[in-house]
């Protein structure tokens, strides 16, 4: 008798009768990983105490072993007591050529299907990886060329502004101040409001507030001189002529109607019951009146 460790028993049957590690893997259906940690005695290799005692009892079975020897060893940590002949032959190996060894008998067809559901799982990852890194180099350089592109517009129209604003570099100061500007000073239920205007003639706009159901006003110096709005024709406009320098509103009932002149909101403040008066003094800012001219070559 002779006691020898646990791994090198598995190892030498194992070698005996001619087992690779992948081949052992197939026929036992144990990782090759955790069978060359069984035999090298490397057992923290594997996941846990349950699982080195059920590969130990598997892998001895597979390989013909005395299964109940190899667990008291592993759980005593001691070794193996076997034969001095457990192994056959042991210590007469010889060298054979490869021309003269005996083939392995023929894979069987489930045999050969394993293999190649075991190459694809092992291959399946870095195909997928490679797909995965293919497709995240094309949609960088998609990516790049979209904003290569854009790039370009977008100095041609920066280049093209700035040529437009080199042109028209002394418009901004006149285009800041508002063409048209209204200020109000209210007594009761008459209304003075100044307008100052660089547009000649003004144009005054009234629409219907929402919820009202109608309204009407009256209006003086233009060609509009009365109006009713309703659901059915919420809007009006009207013109005062030409270098007019006074007007008069009447609206009905204020809260109703809102009031632009030439684009600028004319805010009223308060609700009347009754009638209610504008009275409009218009001032052409850069602009002369045509009856300023008339008077001013008049002797």
């Amino acid at each position: 008798m002779a006691k020898h460790p646990i791994g090198q028993v598995l190892k030498d049957r194992r070698t005996q009768i001619d087992w690779s590690l992948d081949k052992a893997e197939r026929q036992t259906n144990i990782k090759k990983i955790y069978i060359s940690a069984l035999e090298t005695g490397n057992y923290e290799a594997l996941p846990g105490e349950f699982y080195v005692r059920a590969y130990l009892k598997q892998y001895a079975t597979k390989l013909d072993l005395d299964i109940d020897a190899i667990l008291e060893a592993y759980d005593s940590h001691t070794d193996v007591e076997v034969d001095d002949d457990y192994l056959e032959d042991t210590g007469n190996y010889r060298f054979v050529r490869p021309d003269q060894r005996i083939p392995e008998r023929p894979k069987t067809e489930e045999e050969v299907a394993e293999e190649a559901a075991e190459t694809r799982r092992h291959y399946a990852p870095i195909v997928l990886l490679s797909v995965v890194a293919v497709l995240i180099l094309a949609a960088v350089l998609t990516i790049v060329f979209l904003n290569r592109q854009s790039g370009n517009d977008i100095t041609l129209k920066n280049y093209t502004v700035a040529t437009a604003t080199s042109t028209s570099s002394e418009t901004p100061s006149s285009s800041s101040t508002p063409a048209t500007t209204i200020s109000l000073a209210q007594n009761g239920a008459t209304v003075t409001a100044t307008v100052n205007t660089s547009k000649n003639p003004v144009v005054i706009d009234f629409s219907l507030n929402t919820g009202a159901a109608t309204t009407s006003f009256s209006l003086t110096n233009a060609n509009v001189q009365a109006a009713t709005l309703s659901s059915a024709n919420p809007t009006a406009e009207a013109t005062l002529n030409t270098s007019a320098t006074t007007a008069t509103i009447t609206l009905g009932k204020v809260g109703t109607t809102t009031i632009t002149i030439n684009g600028q909101p004319l805010t009223l403040t308060g609700t009347m019951a009754s009638a209610y008066l504008i009275v409009l003094q218009m001032n052409y800012t850069g602009n002369t009146p045509t009856t300023t001219e008339t008077s001013s070559t008049t002797p």
